[in-house]
C-alpha cells in the first residue's frame, strides 16, 4: 500500500501544477518590474508635426465644401429676396393695373426732377417699408437732390439700416447704405436693378423720346415714367426680365445708389451677358468711373469712363457661375454667365419675339 503522500504525481498533474506556479510567480515579478518602470514620454517633436500636417490638410479638404455650403446658403437668401420682390410687382400691379415706374421725372426726360423715384422706391409699402417710404414721399415735390450740398436739410439722414430685402448676402461689400459726402445724407443700396430700354443709357432716353433711331424690339418692361401692363409683355411674363443681380461696389462709388438716372445706380442693360469680363461703361466723373478709380477686375467690377449716351451696365454678382434674375410672372431663373447673347437679349425685351419656353 502507497502513503497518500508517497504517491505519484502524473506529468499532467506536475505539468499544470508548475505551469501555474511558474506563471504566478512571472506574474509577480511582471508586476513589480512595471511598477518601478519609469514614465512614459509625451509626443516627439516630429509627431506632433505630423499630427499638426494632417489637420492641415482635413482642413483644406473640407474648407471648399464648407465655403460652398454657406454660398449655397447665400443664393436662396438671394433668390428669396428677388422672389419676395417679385411678389410686390404683382401686388402694385393688382393695385395700380400695371408695374411701376422704371423711374420718374416731371417731364419725362432724364436728370429732370425729382429724378431719385425708382421702381424699387414704388414698391416700399408693397415690402412691408412703410417707414421708409413715408419718409421719402414729400421729397417727390423737392427740387433738392440727396447729393446736393444742402439735402442733409431735406433729406432723412437716419436711414442706417437700409433695405435688407433688397441687399443679397453674397454680395455686401459696402454695407446696407452708402454715405453721400457731398452732402452727409446716407442713402440705402441695391443688388437689384431693373432692366431698362437697348443697349445704353442713349438708348433708354431715345426710346422716351420716341426718337427714329430707337428700335421699338428692344423695349423693356421699365423706363422714364413707364411701367409696363402685363398685357403689353407679348413675349410672354415667364419669358421677360424684370430685374436682375448687380454689384454695389465699394463705399465712395454710385453703384447700386438707385437715386440718379445712370447706368449702374438705376439701369441694366441686356447688351453683354452677366458677369462678363467686359467692363461696364459708367459716367466719366469721380463717384463713377474717372480715371478708372472704381474699376476693381479682380472683384467682378470692371469699368471704364465714357460719355452719358455710351453707358451701360451689365448684370453682375458673386454666385459662381451666373447671376440670378426675376422674371414678369414672378419666378425667379440663375442664367449662366455662358448664356448666348441673343438670348439673353431677347429675355430682356419685351416685344422681340422670343425666346420661348425654358430656351435659356
Amino acid at each position: 500500500q502507497v502513503n497518500a503522500d508517497e504517491r505519484p504525481i502524473s506529468y499532467n498533474t506536475l505539468g499544470h501544477t508548475e505551469g501555474l506556479r511558474v506563471r504566478g510567480r512571472k506574474s509577480v515579478e511582471t508586476q513589480r518590474k512595471h511598477s518601478f518602470r519609469r514614465p512614459l514620454h509625451g509626443f516627439t517633436l516630429v509627431e506632433l508635426l505630423v499630427v499638426i500636417a494632417i489637420i492641415g490638410i482635413l482642413i483644406a479638404l473640407l474648407l471648399p465644401a464648407v465655403q460652398a455650403a454657406r454660398e449655397a446658403a447665400r443664393r436662396i437668401k438671394c433668390a428669396a429676396n428677388l422672389k419676395q420682390i417679385g411678389t410686390a410687382l404683382h401686388n402694385y400691379h393688382a393695385t395700380y393695373n400695371q408695374f411701376p415706374l422704371g423711374t420718374m421725372t416731371d417731364t419725362g426726360y432724364r436728370f429732370a426732377n425729382p429724378e431719385w423715384p425708382y421702381l424699387l422706391y414704388y414698391l416700399l409699402p408693397f415690402l412691408e417699408e412703410n417707414v421708409i417710404y413715408d419718409k421719402l414721399f414729400d421729397l417727390q415735390h423737392q427740387t433738392v437732390r440727396p447729393w446736393y450740398g444742402n439735402a442733409s436739410t431735406v433729406w432723412p439722414t437716419d436711414l442706417q439700416t437700409g433695405v435688407p430685402v433688397f441687399l443679397c448676402a453674397s454680395d455686401g461689400l459696402p454695407g446696407p447704405t452708402k454715405l453721400l459726402t457731398d452732402s452727409g445724407v446716407r442713402v440705402y443700396v441695391s443688388n437689384y436693378l431693373g432692366i431698362f430700354p437697348g443697349m445704353n443709357d442713349g438708348d433708354v432716353q431715345a426710346e422716351v423720346l420716341k426718337s427714329p433711331s430707337f428700335d421699338s424690339r428692344m423695349q423693356t418692361v421699365f423706363g422714364f415714367n413707364r411701367g409696363a401692363k402685363i398685357g403689353e409683355i407679348t413675349d410672354g411674363t415667364s419669358c421677360t426680365l424684370a430685374l436682375a443681380e448687380y454689384l454695389t461696389g465699394k463705399q465712395g462709388d454710385c453703384r447700386g445708389i438707385t437715386l440718379t438716372n445712370r447706368a449702374g445706380s438705376q439701369f441694366l442693360s441686356v447688351g453683354l451677358t452677366p458677369n462678363t469680363k467686359a467692363p461696364d461703361n459708367l459716367l466719366d466723373n469721380p463717384g463713377f468711373c474717372q480715371n478708372g478709380i472704381w474699376s476693381f477686375p479682380e472683384l467682378n467690377l470692371p469699368c471704364v469712363p465714357g460719355p452719358t449716351d455710351a453707358n451701360f451696365a451689365s448684370a453682375r454678382s458673386r454666385h459662381p457661375g451666373g447671376v440670378q434674375g426675376l422674371l414678369c410672372d414672378g419666378s425667379v431663373q440663375f442664367f449662366g454667365s455662358d448664356i448666348d447673347v441673343s438670348v439673353w437679349h431677347s429675355l430682356g425685351w419685351m416685344q422681340d419675339g422670343g425666346p420661348l419656353g425654358n430656351d435659356w
